[in-house]
């Protein structure tokens, strides 16, 4: 199976034939975890979702690393507000993040390590980095010098947005840089604010490096996908092949892969700005084959402004469509079990073209009122077998039961928050 996807890196539509049985390495940016999650977050990992689903489904096995980065300012804050600690805030929002991304139907990563836990290995970067002459202190922190990176290429829209960036997520003034591309590796810091020794003094590392140090464990380098919301591009995924091509020579991914906004009001939905709708609400309110229906109907590459109303016909769509599918074991009928292997092919056909997981959706929903079309809607006699394995493939690949008895939660599931 051939797809295609947009490439952040290059800027451009490309093809990427799956290596098959060698499997694939992807890793996808997590949350900083300091409030609840929204669903800006739900449709970025479902994005992510529906690609290892379809790589899967092609026989290429998919190995992914997914982060938590569990110490920033903004955790400190609100920890403190809280009358808590960092770690006690961190520990909390994110189990419940991957609580939620499990009634999601979102199959976890093999690996999700915590940025608290790689600091040591931080640290030696940054060391390796200072040898190599790359990095010089300004202000009290450590700075990355972006022009001693070796020649390759970078982001289109990096130096664009670089003219206008007023501070980096790590809370450090990039005024303070030499030039606005430059980025802090370590800054000072004391408790209560998450804080380890380093030849630089107390402090914590600055935001960019942790993904390096925790791909470089677990991946090997360049990986064959990385990504994460539209908003990582710059200035954290530049950061990182960055540092990589600092470290290694080479970039840090073949591939690049990023999705839109979801907005509310016209503005990108963001915890800072307050304009949200929680996941553990949306999961209440909806199904989550209807959230997925929902999240998925507009192309990844375009913004999505909610709404509640065409959110929960979503919803109403998906389940009578999955109720559709139940009622094909009901009374025998005159479906044949080869309809399901075909529809299946051109979901699959769908998803693989630029990952149009909608267009997808609609080809399901074509395949399901064809059946509801057929005088006697059933299976044909001795096809239910047959029947049974095409849907379980295409629940498989889609990450919706369509079985009656499949594995996932089918109905409105109340979350923790």
């Amino acid at each position: 199976m051939d797809l295609t996807y947009f490439d952040t890196l290059t800027g451009s539509l490309e093809a990427w034939s799956p290596p098959g049985r060698r499997g694939v390495e992807m890793y996808v940016c997590g949350p900083t975890v300091y409030a609840p999650s929204h669903v800006g977050h739900a449709r970025n990992y479902l994005l992510f979702d529906g690609v290892r689903r379809l790589l899967e489904s092609a026989g290429s096995p998919v190995h992914q690393v997914q982060n938590i980065t569990d110490f920033e300012d903004k955790i400190t804050h609100r920890a403190a507000a809280l009358g808590i600690s960092w770690r006690t805030l961190a520990r909390r929002e994110e189990r419940d993040f991957w609580q939620q991304l499990r009634v999601l139907g979102i199959r976890p990563s093999e690996h999700r390590p915590r940025s608290s836990d790689f600091v040591p290995t931080m640290i030696r970067i940054l060391r390796a980095l200072e040898r190599k002459g790359m990095t010089y202190r300004k202000g009290g922190a450590l700075y990355f010098r972006a022009s001693s990176a070796p020649a390759g290429r970078d982001f289109p829209a990096a130096e664009l947005l670089a003219e206008h960036a007023v501070a980096d997520p790590g809370g450090i003034d990039t005024a303070e840089a030499d030039n606005p591309l430059d980025f802090a590796l370590w800054k000072p810091s004391e408790a209560p604010a998450p804080c380890w020794n380093s030849p630089w003094g107390r402090g914590m590392p600055g935001w960019h490096i942790e993904c390096f140090a925790m791909a470089e464990r677990y991946l090997t380098l360049p990986m064959d996908l990385h990504g994460g919301g539209l908003d990582l591009v710059f200035p954290h995924h530049y950061a990182e092949n960055l540092l990589c091509r600092a470290m290694t020579g080479r970039a840090f991914a073949q591939r690049f892969l990023h999705g839109a906004f979801v907005t509310r009001g016209d503005q990108k939905m963001s915890k800072s700005l307050g304009n949200l709708v929680l996941l553990s609400d949306a999961l209440t309110q909806l199904t989550p084959g209807g959230l997925r229906w929902y999240l998925w109907g507009t192309h990844y590459r375009d913004r999505l402004e909610y709404d509640p109303r065409k959110a929960r016909e979503a919803d109403v769509r998906w389940r009578e469509t999955q109720r559709t599918f139940s009622r094909l074991f009901g009374a025998e009928g005159d479906t044949p079990a080869q309809s399901l292997a075909d529809g299946k092919e051109e979901v699959r056909s769908r998803m693989a073209q630029d990952l149009d997981f909608g267009g997808a959706l609609g080809r399901l929903e074509a395949l399901s009122a064809g059946i509801r079309a057929r005088r006697r809607p059933g299976l044909r006699r001795g096809e239910r077998g047959r029947a049974r394995k095409e849907l379980q493939a295409l629940s498989a690949l889609l990450g919706l039961p369509l079985l009656p008895e499949a594995p996932g939660p089918t109905s409105r599931t109340r979350v923790r928050t």
